[in-house]
């Protein structure tokens, strides 16, 4: 027998923390899997998600998915409804403790590595000269909003997802609008720090493996941030989200989150239970079948399983 003495501190932790989180969460996909049909039912466990998330420490990209902002336009002037979507937001962050939240934007275009959209606004596209008008009295309209409720802090623009280089100009066009025409919103941008995208993003959000301390430091003089993600990537010897990989994984993750001083975590989706391409005449079951990449046979090369967070 070995003795042990345990000092135990009486403490709790804050009901919302530090280190910054967001993760993608598909209310569709919830009601779709519920069978959700009626306003009640869906409020009812809407409630539930977010208390979950909100037990776990963990803030959803958006809080408020049952009440969007509303705008319409009166010539050249955006007006705005804020009324659902601030009594939602309010409650988000006042209630259950979320510390970030994607702001959902109009205007800008977007896209990933794969697909781009072209910017429009109120039926103008870049190329028309009113688009430019437009855009300016948009963006300064939310952002005046945010700043009235205390929310600059906590959102975010994520409008490109994993650029390629032949993205990056079109990237730092969005971002440049942004910062011509609201620049107190924080610009996010899941890429690791490259020469060519600086002066867009102020918040940036690289895979773990692409974390580089020394970029960081010099970024952070700029006034720039750093959260960082993990997703079908990294492979060992990362911490990954894998269900063949230890639980451990995740919670070392947040240990060298904050060894490295990053402020924030950010994960795709957490429930991803369904793919299109797979199962295009039915509906996934993720516990028979764990989200993968049907388009490969070999498991240890592109199959993709992946453990959900919430």
């Amino acid at each position: 027998m070995v003795p042990i003495e345990l000092e135990v501190y009486g403490f709790s932790l804050p009901s919302r923390m530090s280190c910054s989180t967001a993760f993608g969460f598909s209310f569709d996909e919830v009601v779709r899997y519920h069978r959700l049909t009626n306003a009640q039912d869906k409020r009812r466990v809407l409630d539930l998600y977010l208390d979950n998330f909100a037990r776990h420490h963990i803030s959803p990209y958006n809080p408020a998915p049952l009440d969007p902002f509303g705008v319409s336009w009166n010539g050249s002037q955006p007006v705005f409804d804020w009324t659902a979507w601030d009594r939602a937001m309010q409650r988000a962050i006042d209630h259950y403790g979320f510390n970030s939240f994607r702001l959902p934007l109009a205007g800008l275009g977007g896209g990933d590595y794969a697909h781009r959209r072209q910017p429009t606004l109120n039926g103008a596209s870049e190329n028309d000269p009113r688009y430019e008008v437009f855009l300016q009295r948009y963006l300064q309209s939310i952002e005046a909003h945010l700043a009235d409720r205390g929310w600059l802090d906590e959102a975010f623009v994520y409008f490109f997802d994993e650029p390629q280089p032949q993205d990056y100009a079109f990237v730092n066009r969005g971002f440049a609008k942004l910062a011509r025409h609201a620049p107190t919103l924080r610009r996010m941008l899941t890429e690791q720090v490259e020469e060519a995208l600086l002066g867009g993003p102020t918040i940036w959000c690289p895979l773990t493996p692409h974390f580089d301390d020394k970029n960081a430091q010099s970024r952070r003089a700029a006034g720039e941030s750093f959260w960082w993600y993990i997703c079908t990537l990294p492979k060992e010897p990362y911490a990954g989200l894998f269900i063949d990989r230890p639980g451990l994984e995740l919670r070392t993750w947040l240990w060298q989150t904050w060894q490295h001083n990053v402020d924030g975590i950010l994960i795709w989706q957490s429930n991803y239970w369904h793919s299109e391409a797979a199962y295009a005449n039915g509906r996934q079951n993720p516990y028979q079948d764990p989200m993968r990449d049907r388009k490969s046979t070999r498991l240890n090369s592109s199959h993709q399983i992946i453990s959900y967070a919430v």
